[in-house]
């Protein structure tokens, strides 16, 4: 549930009210949805006027893609600190855990409507496109490992990557949305995308 922040309005350093800015937004899309961030909702959630939230941003697709962003960077540094765990020839369970952790903490940090954003599709073209290559990015890592531990050729490994990824979004998507806790997502998601690949590897 999103709440306005109530402070007396302050100076802050331009980059900490970029900041602010965006994850007010963020907040604004995980609590009531894309169209709920407009710059009015902006600026009274971060206790500013609507001028400062335009100095920022010259558009509402500029917020959005700013949010993105943010998590986006947040998720790959989270990635970044656990990549012995998530390459290699780590055991399943351990990587699929340590990405859905990273996950986690990146929504944690940067809040859900990055996440949200990743995994909508919208008709604006600039959100669409930059939504898609965030995905890309998030997903493109675990083709070769479903392959290699499905021993399956094309198309089948890019199925089961595909149907990894769905069960991984279904678990973390509820997480975000604050209706499971975080031990029982992870717990869903590592079991789940166990299940589906020892499926494939049968």
């Amino acid at each position: 549930m999103f709440t306005a922040v109530k402070t007396a309005q302050t100076r802050l350093p331009p980059d900490a009210r970029r900041l602010q800015l965006v994850r007010v937004a963020s907040a604004l899309v995980a609590a009531r949805g894309l169209d709920s961030a407009r710059f009015p909702d902006v600026a009274v959630g971060a206790g500013v006027t609507r001028a400062i939230v335009y100095r920022f941003f010259p558009s509402r697709t500029a917020l959005l893609l700013a949010v993105l962003a943010d998590f986006e960077e947040v998720l790959l540094r989270n990635f970044a600190e656990r990549a012995p765990l998530l390459r290699g020839r780590r055991e399943l369970d351990a990587a699929v855990r340590g990405f859905g952790d990273a996950t986690c903490d990146a929504i944690d940090e940067a809040g859900a409507g990055g996440w949200v954003l990743s995994n909508l599709d919208v008709a604006e073209p600039a959100l669409a496109s930059a939504a898609r290559r965030t995905r890309e990015r998030l997903d493109g890592p675990w083709l070769a490992r479903v392959a290699r531990l499905t021993r399956a050729g094309e198309p089948t490994a890019t199925l089961a990557c595909a149907m990894a990824v769905a069960t991984s979004r279904a678990a973390l998507s509820l997480y975000a949305q604050g209706r499971v806790p975080r031990d029982r997502a992870l717990d869903a998601l590592v079991r789940g995308v166990r299940a589906l690949l020892d499926e494939f590897r049968r």
